[in-house]
């Protein structure tokens, strides 16, 4: 999770995508589809008690949480590259101006999910 853990534990991006994909090339699969991660949302959007964590709704500024969520992207396309695996984008619609994911993509009531409507397989379909 990005919005806690990455940043918080200090996470090793390259030993974390490497160990990675040696369990998913361990596994001998034929096909293997890798989604990238969501845009990160501003901080001011609210979330419910159970989106947070010890009562905090992220950890680090939006910037050091994007930061790694483009560095895992890029890791993990590269990762795809290397084993032809599937590695699906996220419209750049589901972004503001800013690079924010927009409010209105995720689910209504502070969720922390995206709205069902754009799942990947609803997106595949329009």
């Amino acid at each position: 999770d990005i919005r806690f853990h990455f940043h918080r534990l200090s996470v090793n991006l390259t030993e974390f995508v490497a160990e990675l994909e040696k369990q998913l090339l361990d596994l001998n699969l034929d096909h293997v589809d890798i989604m990238q991660p969501l845009p990160i949302e501003d901080e001011s959007r609210k979330l419910p008690g159970t989106g947070l964590y010890k009562g905090q709704p992220f950890y680090g500024s939006w910037e050091e949480r994007n930061n790694i969520r483009n560095t895992f992207s890029d890791l993990l396309e590269d990762m795809c590259k290397r084993n032809n695996f599937t590695y699906m984008k996220w419209p750049d619609n589901f972004k503001d101006k800013d690079g924010k994911l927009k409010f209105e993509i995720m689910e209504p009531r502070q969720s922390v999910h995206i709205k069902p409507i754009y799942y990947y397989t609803e997106i595949n379909k329009k």
